[in-house]
């Protein structure tokens, strides 16, 4: 009976751990937990950042397409170099949107240089009226012209909830 005593006190280590070996034993894995949390603020702070930075580029891209409809509103027209202005700058900022959306900045485009052609048929250089002998297709040029100008009308309040979701952080 004595036996089983002895050979348990004998297998209790003599040198009892200090706290200091304690804390050390449990220091690595608390530096590792608290390496991970650091990395996984850092990172959320970085996701944001590109998310703004985004935003921001996206931003500035809806201002040009935005500007774009006011200047042929306004004006009834535009120049086939403004054009193609706004597709050069579309053709770099745009790619911040998605496919859709590109195409949809692509049909803008073209719809602008089917206003400029049609009234280029109109009228000449300086504004004055020309192909008054033509009243049949001057008519129908007229009335694409209205059409155009209507459809571009829409697109100035169709193109916010277009690409609101862009601007969501």
């Amino acid at each position: 009976m004595n036996e089983p005593i002895r050979i348990i006190i004998e297998s209790i280590p003599k040198n009892k751990a200090s706290l200091i070996e304690i804390i050390n034993s449990f220091l690595t894995p608390m530096i590792a937990i608290i390496t991970i949390y650091i990395a996984y603020q850092q990172w959320r702070v970085n996701y944001k950042k590109i998310k703004i930075d985004l935003s921001d580029r996206r931003l500035k891209a809806f201002r040009e397409i935005e500007q774009y409809i006011l200047l042929i509103i306004r004006n009834g027209n535009i120049e086939v170099e403004q054009c193609h202005s706004f597709f050069n700058a579309m053709r770099i900022e745009g790619a911040i949107f998605k496919k859709n959306d590109q195409k949809y900045i692509k049909y803008l485009y073209e719809k602008g240089i089917e206003l400029w052609e049609i009234h280029t048929r109109l009228y000449d250089r300086n504004g004055n009226a020309i192909n008054m002998d033509k009243t049949k297709q001057r008519s129908k040029d007229t009335n694409s012209v209205a059409e155009l100008l209507k459809w571009f009308n829409q697109q100035s309040t169709a193109i916010s909830d277009k690409f609101k979701r862009y601007f969501e952080i």
